[in-house]
């Protein structure tokens, strides 16, 4: 996405708090990225929308239904994550927050808290960022944070 398009669509971000961290990739999405994953795109078969599977698609179950918040904390435990109260960086902890317009709708947004205090995202298709706060992402295309999840920090993980 280009620099200026993604400050467009995120007034809350500007220039002095956000920065980008990576090419644009159409290989993973945000929910793949939290997990550690930026080999495959994660989003579950939607009978109700697709008329055949998408090549490179993965979902970590066999659920073939629209995208919930639910659905997504579910699969998200498949890697090790559990729902947790808030965002508060914990040591040797790392947490995600999930985005969505609505508190049980579908999940719009997932970011990735770095040890460091900082939050990552993939956004969308394009380049990843790191921003200081969940609330920089909060504005009408992405809603607002409606979970936390959270697990003990992979030794692999990068941590800045």
């Amino acid at each position: 996405m280009p620099r200026d398009k993604v400050l467009r669509n995120h007034p809350n971000l500007h220039a002095d708090n956000h920065s980008f961290e990576s090419p644009q990739s159409r290989r993973y999405n945000c929910f793949a990225w939290v997990t550690g994953n930026d080999h495959r795109w994660w989003e579950p078969f939607n009978p109700l929308n697709d008329l055949m599977d998408v090549p490179g698609r993965y979902w970590p179950s066999d659920e073939h239904a629209p995208l919930t918040v639910e659905m997504l904390v579910r699969a998200l435990a498949t890697e090790g994550f559990a729902e947790c109260a808030d965002g508060n960086l914990e040591d040797g902890i790392e947490k995600v927050a999930i985005y969505a317009k609505e508190p049980d709708g579908e999940p719009t947004h997932a970011a990735l808290q770095l040890n460091t205090g900082m939050w990552a995202s993939k956004m969308g298709s394009w380049e990843d960022i790191h921003h200081p706060a969940v609330q920089d992402l909060e504005d009408d295309q992405y809603g607002r944070v409606v979970r936390y999840v959270r697990r003990t920090r992979p030794e692999s993980q990068p941590t800045d």
